[in-house]
């Protein structure tokens, strides 16, 4: 578990907070990270798609479960879905919309991440 400073309001990485190696998470193609900050934790998902790396809070929308299989592994059989480990529901890894399952129609919370030299860095959020 990386110590990371973790923003006051929503858990998330601070922005500029290095989160992984970009080649972690092309290999993995979905990386599950956790990060510290004091005693507060929070589980996030680097997801590689195509050329972009998108980030997403590692919990379902359905029962707040996290979507990882034993192993940390977050596709389904086919590696084209996102798949709860919990209830099976299928979320596309380019925006995290639930497609089949209990949370059908709903999504990944979704943070913004962006590369910086060969990290994945946590990016400034809109706070409109």
């Amino acid at each position: 578990m990386s110590s990371i400073k973790l923003h006051p309001l929503d858990m998330l990485p601070e922005p500029g907070s290095r989160m992984a190696k970009i080649d972690a998470v092309q290999e993995a193609r979905a990386l599950g990270i956790e990060v510290r900050d004091g005693d507060r934790e929070a589980r996030l998902i680097l997801v590689a798609h195509g050329d972009n790396i998108i980030g997403y809070v590692n919990r379902c929308p359905h029962a707040r479960a996290p979507l990882d299989w034993v192993g940390g592994k977050f596709f389904d059989p086919s590696g084209a879905y996102l798949r709860c480990a919990l209830h099976g529901a299928l979320f596309r890894p380019d925006d995290g919309h639930c497609l089949s399952g209990p949370c059908a129609g709903d999504a990944l919370w979704a943070f913004p991440v962006k590369v910086v030299g060969q990290y994945v860095v946590a990016d400034k959020r809109d706070t409109s």
